[in-house]
C-alpha cells in the first residue's frame, strides 16, 4: 500500500470514529509510528483534521458518529462545534446529547459501544456483573470509561444510590437518574479527559467513606500491572481506591494483556476483577495469586 492510499484509508478511519491515536495505526498498517505521524500531519497540513499527542481528530464532526465516539470527540475538541450547532458551551452540548440518548435506553447501550453487537454483549455481561455489587444506600465511585457509563446509564431505578466521581462525563450521565444522588469535587478540570483534578478533589475524597469503587483501567498484564493511557485519572484513581471498602477491577477481555502509560501499584487494594471470559490459565493462577476473585 502506498501513501496516498494509506491515507485515504486513515481518513475513513477517523470519519468513522472522529478520533484515531498513533499506535492503533501504526499495528493496523504495518508501518512505524514515525510514518503515520508524517502522514497525520500532511492531512493536517490539508485542513482535514486536527494532530494531537498520540493521535488525531476531525475538525467537524459527522453527525451520524456513535455516541461514545461523539462524546470522545467532544473531550478533544470542547471548543468546536457540530455542523450546524450555535455556540453553545461543552457541558450544555455533551448534556443534551445525553438528554437525547437516554430517551431512549436500548440506543444509549448500542451506540455507547459502537454498534458492535460482540462488544455490545461483552459490556452487558461485564455491567450486569457490577450491578450484583450494588445494594440499596451504598454510596459507590467511578472514573471515566464506557463501562462506568453503562453502569450508571442502566442502574436498577428501585436504588437509592450516592455517587462519587471526579469525571464530568459520568456525572452529566448520573444526572438524568433521580435517584442517584451525585457528589462532584472541586479542582482543576483536566480539559483531555474531563475529570477534577489537584488539591481541592483530593480533600474532598477524603471526607467520605465509598462503599465499592469500580475502576476501568486501559490494560491490564502480569508484566505492567494495572494501566491508565492518563496520569491524572491514575492519580484520582489512586486516591478513591484508598477510600473504597471494596474496589472492584471492570476489563472487557480485549483488555486483558495489554497495557498503557500509567501504572497502578495496587493489585492488593482490588478484591474481584469483572470480565467478560475465562482469561487463559497463566492469568487465572496470576490473578488467584494477587487474591483477586475472577468474575467472568
Amino acid at each position: 500500500m502506498d501513501q496516498i492510499e494509506r491515507r485515504q484509508d486513515i481518513m475513513k478511519e477517523i470519519k468513522k470514529n472522529g478520533a484515531v491515536k498513533v499506535k492503533e495505526l501504526a499495528k493496523t498498517f504495518s508501518v512505524g509510528e514515525a510514518t503515520i505521524r508524517r502522514d497525520l500531519k500532511q492531512l493536517a497540513e490539508e485542513d482535514r483534521l486536527v494532530v494531537t499527542y498520540g493521535g488525531a481528530y476531525l475538525r467537524d464532526i459527522p453527525t451520524d458518529i456513535a455516541y461514545k465516539n461523539r462524546v470522545q470527540w467532544m473531550n478533544k475538541n470542547p471548543a468546536a462545534k457540530y455542523p450546524g450547532e450555535g455556540s453553545r458551551s461543552y457541558e450544555n452540548r455533551l448534556k443534551d446529547l445525553m438528554r437525547t440518548k437516554i430517551h431512549c435506553p436500548d440506543q444509549v447501550i448500542r451506540e455507547i459501544i459502537i454498534e458492535d453487537s460482540i462488544l455490545k454483549d461483552r459490556y452487558n455481561k461485564i455491567v450486569g456483573k457490577a450491578h450484583g455489587y450494588i445494594k440499596d444506600g451504598d454510596t459507590i465511585a467511578v472514573g471515566n470509561g464506557t463501562l462506568s457509563a453503562l453502569l450508571l446509564q442502566n442502574m436498577d431505578p428501585k436504588l437509592k444510590i450516592n455517587l462519587i466521581t471526579p469525571s464530568l462525563t459520568n456525572a452529566l450521565i448520573a444526572s438524568e437518574k433521580p435517584f442517584i444522588k451525585i457528589h462532584v469535587p472541586g479542582g482543576i478540570l483536566d480539559n483531555d479527559n474531563k475529570i477534577l483534578t489537584g488539591g481541592q478533589m483530593e480533600q474532598f475524597i477524603k471526607q467520605f467513606n465509598i462503599d465499592i469503587v469500580f475502576v476501568e483501567p486501559e490494560g491490564i498484564s502480569k508484566t505492567d500491572g494495572i494501566t491508565f493511557s492518563d496520569y491524572e485519572e491514575l492519580k484520582a484513581t489512586s486516591l478513591i481506591i484508598e477510600q473504597g471498602k471494596r474496589n472492584v477491577l471492570l476489563i472487557e477481555s480485549s483488555k486483558m494483556n495489554t497495557s498503557s502509560f500509567a501504572k497502578l501499584e495496587q493489585w492488593q487494594a482490588f478484591e474481584s476483577l469483572i470480565t467478560d471470559s475465562k482469561p487463559d490459565e497463566e492469568n487465572c493462577k496470576y490473578f488467584d495469586a494477587q487474591g483477586i476473585r475472577l468474575i467472568y
